[in-house]
């Protein structure tokens, strides 16, 4: 059955004052993803195979649409956490230093520098767009700023 993208952020409207946003189906379907990919092929391919299929086929749906929601540290972490976890199982570690010098040779960006990327390509557009809504742009507007410091 094929979810929409509001199913798999899960968004919560609550009084229209404020967003809440959970990542399960989207973290779930990184990971069924990544099982997938590693079942397959992670006995018999590189490393650097695997993380090239990693970062085109599963963060792909991990990251999808989050641009748009407004995240706080802890679904950041959380993110981070799942992307983590399948380096570890990639690379057979536990220790947070090699999983960092992974992260450094095959270039997987940390979560928040990834969502912020996307937040932002996403603003410009959004911003450039000409749509007239007023609060969109103000803060659109706003969230460039932050981003940009």
């Amino acid at each position: 059955m094929r979810k929409t993208a509001a199913e798999l952020i899960f968004v919560y409207d609550l009084a229209a004052l404020l967003l809440i946003c959970s990542l399960k189906y989207a973290k779930r379907s990184f990971c069924s993803a990544f099982s997938d990919i590693f079942g397959k092929v992670g006995s018999v391919a590189s490393e650097t195979v695997v993380i090239e299929l990693l970062k085109s086929k599963c963060m792909t749906i991990l990251y999808y649409g989050l641009e748009v929601y407004p995240l706080n540290k802890p679904h950041i972490k959380s993110i981070d956490y799942a992307l983590t976890s399948c380096l570890k199982k990639i690379f057979c570690t536990n220790s947070q230093e090699v999983i960092s010098e992974c992260r450094d040779m095959f270039h997987c960006l940390p979560a928040e520098d990834v969502i912020a990327k996307r937040k932002n390509k996403f603003l410009l557009r959004f911003v450039n767009s000409g749509i007239s809504f007023v609060m969109f742009f103000n803060m659109a507007n706003e969230d460039l700023a932050a981003l940009a410091n």
